[in-house]
């Protein structure tokens, strides 16, 4: 049986080593080989980053609100942008101004210098107010 893109093994796998269980004590637990659970394991998280992504990626195509900023652009003044087009669309930010920045700083750091923007990047908002960094 299949939950998503996990396999059910793979799911009971994932939980018993949530819970603290070596792959060793897991491989016991379920009459394989730590080799096996290994595997198991590896290709879950796999899946399951490949979902993250995924979703990631839906949720920029999905946002209401997206902003270029562009070379040359002054980093102080790009939150005022972002919360600018987030109140034209009616979009509460989830953000204040400092952590836009910070955000922007820890997504996009190679696209700044000083205070200046070297190279353009996409801020997006979602319905929800969330905001995420686009290189």
């Amino acid at each position: 049986m299949r939950y998503g893109l996990l396999t059910e093994r793979q799911i009971e796998v994932l939980r018993l080593r949530a819970k603290g269980l070596t792959q060793e004590e897991v491989a016991e637990q379920i009459k394989t080989t730590r080799t096996n659970v290994t595997i198991l394991e590896q290709r879950a998280r796999q899946k399951i980053e490949a979902a993250h992504e995924t979703l990631k990626k839906v949720e920029e195509i999905e946002a209401p609100v997206h902003v270029l900023i562009k070379p040359g652009a002054d980093l102080f003044k790009v939150p005022r942008l972002v919360l600018k087009a987030a109140d034209y669309k009616n979009i509460h930010v989830r953000m204040c101004a400092t952590e836009i920045i910070g955000a922007i700083n820890a997504i996009a750091r190679h696209k700044i210098k000083g205070r200046q923007i070297v190279a353009p990047f996409k801020v997006v908002v979602t319905a929800n107010g969330y905001v995420s960094i686009v290189n």
